[in-house]
């Protein structure tokens, strides 16, 4: 435990732990223990005699007899050939060890674990509009379900292997990624156990029938990862340019590797927003920061002109600009601001 590497350091602590209470035991074993079998209320030479009771008789026979007759005899033996006792331990951990070393015995601190579950994870460039989004989660949605349909004909099963699918957009990569360019498909399957296929071979299946999707910025198809993510790589540096075509470099050369999938950069691009800064003008007009940004915000989210109440409900009244008039940058750029002397354009 004190030598494992990797994200592993709580094992670091719990190796403390281990060696004092294994070397407490040692120690009570060597010198507390004897002082206390020594002790003539433990060393009396009682016969044992029967109660009358049978259940207890019989509980007291076998342990006689495992002390006696299987404990004694084999503590004699060890106290006989000590030194066999001693060494065939010994001699099985070289063994194994060995064995690990020379890698014919395989192992893995954390398992993989079939899941029952997994999702999808896409994500486009930020500012991409979720139209897009929704357009290619429907095709993967349908792609999953024909993956369900190939596995009934296979298999000749009527029953669905898939449950359900949800989709949704605004969040992905468990919120890492957020906006309309970013979405998720969750899927939950049926119990898989003896149907003739596992949950891995689902996704596989799934990650074949998509395919790559050039568009996207990102995607990946996998089941709940319980301890991390097999491989995990993190770049350094001061250069934010350099960082990100090392990145790029580096996600490349990763995809060339068969044996690896799901390759994502979890490094969200965040997203896109426009900085407003005052010209001479607004100042000259009274304007701060706060109030120039407070009519663009009303113009294009919404300002709250009136409350109404409609029986036990309260009703809101929200004023904005129509859905046609905010749809790209050009139109931030001409609307109108108010001002004490007339209205101006905000670019001027």
């Amino acid at each position: 435990l004190f030598f494992i590497k990797g994200r592993m350091e709580f094992m670091y602590e719990m190796a403390f732990v281990v060696v004092f209470s294994l070397a407490f035991s040692l120690l009570e074993a060597f010198f507390v223990l004897p002082a206390h079998m020594g002790s003539s209320w433990v060393l009396r030479r009682n016969i044992r005699q029967n109660t009358g009771k049978r259940i207890r008789d019989a509980l007291d026979k076998g342990v006689d007899f495992m002390r006696a007759r299987i404990y004694g005899k084999t503590l004699h033996f060890v106290i006989k050939w000590k030194y066999v006792a001693i060494f065939t331990p010994i001699f099985f951990i070289m063994i194994t060890a060995g064995l690990f070393q020379g890698g014919l015995i395989k192992g893995t601190f954390f398992p993989a674990i079939p899941f029952d579950q997994f999702t999808v994870d896409l994500a486009f460039k930020p500012g991409s509009g979720e139209a897009q989004t929704l357009d290619y989660l429907q095709r993967i949605d349908d792609a999953i379900w024909e993956v369900n349909a190939e596995l009934q004909e296979e298999l000749g099963d009527s029953n669905d292997f898939v449950n359900y699918t949800f989709l949704s957009t605004g969040s992905a990569f468990s919120g890492q990624e957020r906006g309309s360019h970013a979405g998720n498909i969750f899927v939950l399957l049926r119990d898989l156990e003896n149907s003739g296929t596992s949950s891995y071979d689902v996704v596989r299946r799934v990650q074949k029938r998509v395919g790559d999707l050039p568009e996207a910025e990102k995607l990946t198809i996998q089941g709940r990862a319980t301890f991390g993510t097999p491989i995990s790589i993190s770049l350094l540096g001061k250069n934010e340019a350099e960082l990100n075509m090392a990145k790029a470099d580096l996600i490349q050369s990763l995809k060339q590797i068969e044996v690896l999938n799901n390759i994502a950069d979890v490094n969200p691009t965040g997203m896109r927003e426009v900085q407003l800064k005052l010209k001479p003008l607004a100042y000259f007009l009274g304007f701060t920061q706060a109030s120039l940004t407070n009519q663009v915000r009303q113009g294009f989210f919404g300002g709250q002109a009136q409350r109404l109440q409609h029986g036990k409900d309260e009703l809101r009244v929200w004023v904005r600009y129509p859905k046609t008039d905010r749809i790209n940058i050009g139109q931030l750029e001409t609307m109108k601001i108010k001002t004490p002397v007339g209205d101006y354009p905000l670019s001027e």
